[in-house]
């Protein structure tokens, strides 16, 4: 049954330090995007190990999932996803520390956002992985409710890939990049990183970012 107005606060969350990316080593997970709940605010907990932090499927239908707040956590160690959110209106992630680095995984999603509307706010987080710090896929802001991605810290260190992204953005719309310090450190000149990869999507906006290339890697962007 859905379940509304839920808050998980000041929680140490410990899951099994895996080499899977099963859902059933999710140490939050919502796993129904048949049922809305609306309200929920997790803040001021540690999350360490298993497959992903928070991985939360929101009601499809319009209005979507509510009112959702990830705000001032700690997640380190997970195979997969730092925090995952799909089918969410007006979701905010802010604060949040990710460090996905010492896990063997080439593939880590710090902050992975699908079918998220209006205004969205992932703000002031500092998020460390081998690939993909932020994953923004149909991330759709509105004429008058635009999203913001702001004030972060994006960075990928000791990748195992041969292609690396840092912010991967694919057909995302009303959206605003505003004051992000974007880091590749890549040893191998054999290797491509993408600091910024926008493939596709309309009316987005960059203002003061810092795109940066620590090593032989070549560096490229689109």
């Amino acid at each position: 049954f859905p379940s509304h107005d839920n808050r998980i606060e000041n929680c140490r969350i410990l899951g099994f330090n895996t080499t899977t990316n099963s859902a059933s080593y999710y140490l939050i997970y919502k796993a129904s995007s048949s049922t809305d709940e609306s309200g929920t605010e997790i803040r001021n907990n540690v999350f360490q190990y298993g497959a992903a932090g928070i991985y939360w499927l929101g009601n499809s239908t319009s209005p979507y999932d509510q009112g959702i707040i990830i705000e001032n956590n700690r997640f380190t160690d997970m195979n997969n996803y730092g925090i995952f959110f799909q089918y969410t209106n007006g979701l905010i992630i802010q604060n949040n520390f990710i460090d996905l680095t010492n896990n063997a995984n080439s593939t880590q999603y710090g902050i992975y956002t699908q079918y998220v509307y209006n205004s969205t706010r992932i703000l002031s987080n500092d998020v460390r992985v081998k690939n993909f710090a932020g994953y923004f896929y149909y991330t759709y802001g509105a004429v008058s409710q635009r999203a913001m991605i702001a004030n972060n810290f994006f960075t990928v260190i000791n990748p195992t890939g041969n292609t690396l992204y840092v912010i991967y953005d694919y057909y995302c719309q009303y959206l605003d990049y505003y004051h992000n310090t974007v880091t590749t450190t890549n040893p191998s000149s054999a290797n491509t990183s993408y600091k910024l990869y926008d493939n596709y999507g309309s009316y987005k906006t960059y203002y003061n970012n810092i795109f940066r290339n620590n090593g032989a890697a070549i560096v490229t962007g689109k």
